[in-house]
Formats: C-alpha cells, structure tokens, sequence
C-alpha cells in the first residue's frame, strides 16, 4: 500500500486511498472535471461499495414466519383450489422463478411434460400487476411439496413452499 516514503511522509498510490477511503472497487468510480478542463479530476462514487441489494419482500399466506401456499382442492371455485401472494422489491417489477422438490415429501412440483403440481401465474420472468402471484391447483395435482426459488434483483432469493394435500388439511399449521 505504502509505496515510498517523500520527505519524512508516506506517498500513497491513488488505488491506496481509494481502499483506506473504503471504496473496495466494486463501486463505479467515473472521474469528473468540474468546470471543464485545466481542473483537477475529482472522483464520484454513484452507489456505496458496501450498499446492500433490496430484498424481496412477501405479503401472503405462512406457517410460522414462512412463505407457504397450501392448497387441497382441484375443483375449480371451491376454497383451497388457488391461493394468492405478492412480492416487491425496490427497483425491479419482473422475477423468475424454479422449483424443487422437497426431500422426505412427493415432488409435486410443475412439470410442462406431465401437466401435474401447480400453475403460478404469470409466468417466470413476466411481471406480475402490482406483484401479485396467483397459485393454482392442476386437475392431476399429487399431493406433496414444492419448493419455489424465486430470484429478483442483484439475485436476491425467496423461497415459497407450496403444499398440496388430498385429504386431512388443516391450513395454517406446520406440517408434520
């Protein structure tokens, strides 16, 4: 860091103050010239190198302090065939989604070959009006578990478990 010493005082490289100055380098650094030319450069960091991405954030059904959905019906219009939530994050209105399946439960998860699990809606990648994601139960749906990533900004992730039983339900309790 220290690369001579002049006069008695350290002579510092302008890599060297940036980093004592906490700027790591992963900022944009753009050198400016105020008033034009003939004027000393002055460096402007547009973001601080340790600002953090926004997280997602959910509004929607959980079991505990956990996003999850939890459907037991495959009739359409009848109550626990579809279920609703919303996701925000500041600065970005499209996210994308995956899923996989939960370890110990049946995979359930959306398959385009089969046509089984779950239909979200809109799809990956699409942005959703006022970020609401609807959840829908297939005609085949099996029971099981899905896990659902979804990614938005700076690939912040969220995960929503969603569930779907058959037969002996009982919403808004943890599974066992």
């Amino acid at each position: 860091m220290v690369k001579k010493f002049v006069g008695g005082a350290a002579a510092l490289s302008v890599a060297s103050v940036l980093v004592l100055a906490g700027c790591s380098g992963l900022g944009r650094m753009t050198p400016s010239v105020p008033g034009g030319a003939g004027m000393a450069p002055s460096w402007h960091a547009p973001l601080s190198p340790d600002a953090k991405p926004a997280p997602i954030k959910y509004k929607g059904p959980k079991v505990g302090k956990n996003p999850e959905i939890d459907l037991y019906s495959s009739t359409p219009a009848t109550p626990g065939y579809t279920a609703s939530f919303t996701i925000t994050q500041t600065g970005n209105t499209k996210f994308t989604y995956a899923y996989k399946g939960v370890k110990g439960f049946t995979n359930n998860c959306p398959n385009a070959k089969t046509g089984k699990g779950y239909k979200v809606s809109p799809a990956s990648g699409k942005p959703a009006k006022k970020g609401k994601y609807t959840v829908t139960a297939t005609s085949t749906a099996p029971a099981g578990e899905c896990s659902m990533t979804i990614t938005g900004a700076s690939k912040q992730t969220l995960k929503v478990l969603l569930t779907f039983t058959t037969s002996g339900v009982v919403v808004g309790q943890p599974r066992s």
